[in-house]
């Protein structure tokens, strides 16, 4: 149920106008996920995004808390949660240092890989940001998420019409769902 709502509040992102569909089924699974499991880590992970995601910082910031002290605070449980709560209160420095902890933890991590991106990227860092997405290039998974920073990375160096073309191709091209984009 947990994993659930992190899905529901992420397709709500990228389906803006299912949103509110999306996050009355995600209100939905949340409670199913504390009534099954309220103190587990991935219940507390699920919340602390529910949080993060309606910018209330504190909520977010005190069952992140809850998740440390518990011991429970693995990649998954408590760190894309605590990543989107860093970057999202404008810490994106401090965002980028704990997705690199995150990443050391668990190099395979495509999403892992992807935060570290978007993160370096928004300080403008994007040397080391294309040294990260060349080497996640070859992860397993979905690409979706690092095709798309891709893309913002080279819109934020102000790169030519014809070279934003060539990463949104492979955007769209590395899309499990089809778009229909020519």
């Amino acid at each position: 149920w947990s994993g659930l709502v992190h899905t529901l509040l992420f397709a709500g992102i990228w389906i803006p106008e299912s949103a509110a569909q999306f996050e009355a089924e995600a209100s939905q699974a949340l409670q199913r996920a504390r009534a099954i499991a309220p103190d587990s880590g991935a219940s507390r992970a699920a919340g602390a995004l529910w949080h993060v995601l309606r910018h209330d910082w504190l909520a977010a910031e005190q069952m992140l808390g809850k998740i440390r002290e518990s011991g429970a605070s693995s990649a998954y449980s408590a760190g894309q949660p605590h990543f989107e709560l860093l970057a999202g209160c404008g810490r994106a420095s401090e965002a980028a240092a704990f997705a690199r902890e995150l990443l050391a933890a668990d190099p395979l991590n495509p999403l892992t890989s992807a935060c570290l991106q978007e993160a370096l990227t928004t300080i403008g860092r994007y040397e080391e940001a294309d040294v990260e997405y060349r080497r996640s290039l070859d992860l397993a998974g979905k690409p979706e998420s690092i095709e798309h920073v891709a893309i913002c990375r080279a819109w934020a160096r102000g790169v030519s019409s014809s070279e934003i073309r060539v990463y949104l191709r492979r955007f769209l091209d590395a899309d499990r769902v089809p778009m229909p984009v020519q």
